[in-house]
């Protein structure tokens, strides 16, 4: 651990080994060189379960020694680990009057510690972002030359030759992003928000600038001076990309299931994943001319009890997909007799019991 005002440490004085050994490389660490394996307060690990790699040892201490530099705020920080430090105090001996008068504080430097991690995380993974876009325009280029020289070489396996097939995966993500025109303009929204953008709004594509003519059809406007600016942002993005999927299900269904924006965002707020299946749901309801609107309310926000409609539609495909299953268990131990020792009678019996309990309500 590097030395600070707050817990000075001689590495030499103390009989400490330096980490790294070569003192140079500890001054390139940390600026200094008193760098200890030993934790100098509770926050620390030992640096011995680091093993001896600089460069995890360059991470952990750029973490370890953060004090708000992150942030762009050591004050914040500073504010934040004293309060912390009252409200250890407070919560052993205070009366319930100190609390009060102390909680109200507490609430104020957590919103803006709070809105600090949220700038935090949209700055870092903005960034982030930013140089996975470099890295995929250059992945595009290296393709492209590729062909040039030798236009018989499969791509994916000259990349897996180079870099590891373990990182093909992210590579195509970063392709992809690169190919998309003016996606580095949008960086701050992070890979994942990219992607499913991009996955959500094939329509657009063929525009200059896809992803602003996206954002534009919505009408976004943000007022980074909002308390909840950075939550609100998100979930507008987001509520956007579910819109668009709606449209596509729409589409293809020709049916309209009209939820507007505010709906779908109040579903986005409520933590509703409006995913394939609940569409799927929605879709239902509507052909069996039900209520949408009641069945989200109910349904996805109120947790209430599933719409028979939809509960109809899963026993439905439940009974396709145990019967497909039944075929293919006769077809196998029909191939492999020898594998019947092995099947639970009493379980075989259950089952025709309630395949004939089925057959005589139909029959009814």
């Amino acid at each position: 651990m590097s030395n600070n005002p707050k817990s000075p440490v001689d590495a030499k004085s103390a009989g400490k080994t330096e980490v790294p050994q070569d003192p140079s490389s500890a001054q390139k660490v940390n600026g200094q060189g008193n760098v200890t394996n030993e934790p100098q307060n509770e926050e620390h690990l030992h640096m011995g379960l680091l093993g001896d790699s600089i460069p995890l040892r360059q991470v952990y201490l750029k973490v370890s020694d953060d004090e708000g530099q992150f942030f762009d705020n050591q004050d914040l920080e500073k504010t934040m680990i004293d309060f912390l430090g009252q409200s250890k105090n407070l919560a052993k001996s205070s009366s319930v009057e100190a609390i009060k008068k102390m909680m109200s504080q507490l609430i104020n430097v957590s919103k803006a510690y709070n809105r600090q991690i949220n700038l935090a995380t949209s700055v870092s993974n903005g960034i982030l972002v930013k140089h996975q876009i470099r890295l995929g325009s250059m992945f595009q280029y290296q393709k492209r030359l590729l062909k040039k020289i030798d236009p018989e070489k499969n791509w994916i396996e000259w990349f897996n030759e180079n870099y590891g097939s373990s990182t093909l995966r992210s590579a195509q993500d970063y392709m992809r992003m690169a190919n998309t025109p003016g996606i580095i303009k949008y960086s701050v929204f992070g890979k994942e928000r990219l992607m499913e953008i991009l996955r959500a709004i094939p329509s657009f594509m063929s525009q200059d600038d896809p992803i602003g003519a996206f954002l534009a059809k919505y009408g976004f406007t943000f007022d980074p001076e909002k308390e909840n600016f950075m939550d609100v942002w998100r979930s507008s993005i987001d509520a956007a990309i579910a819109m668009e999927k709606i449209r596509q299900v729409e589409k293809k269904k020709e049916i309209e299931l009209g939820l507007s924006f505010e709906k779908v965002k109040k579903m986005i707020d409520g933590n509703a994943q409006v995913n394939s299946k609940m569409l799927s749901d929605l879709v239902i309801i509507k052909e069996a001319d039900g209520n949408v609107d009641e069945y989200i309310e109910t349904s996805i926000l109120g947790k209430g009890s599933k719409n028979i409609q939809v509960e109809r539609s899963e026993k439905q495909e439940s009974v396709q997909r145990i019967s497909k299953m039944l075929k293919e268990l006769v077809e196998f131990y029909a191939k492999d007799t020898g594998a019947l020792s092995d099947i639970n009678v009493s379980a075989i019996n259950d089952l025709k019991q309630s395949v004939e309990a089925l057959i005589n309500l139909l029959n009814k």
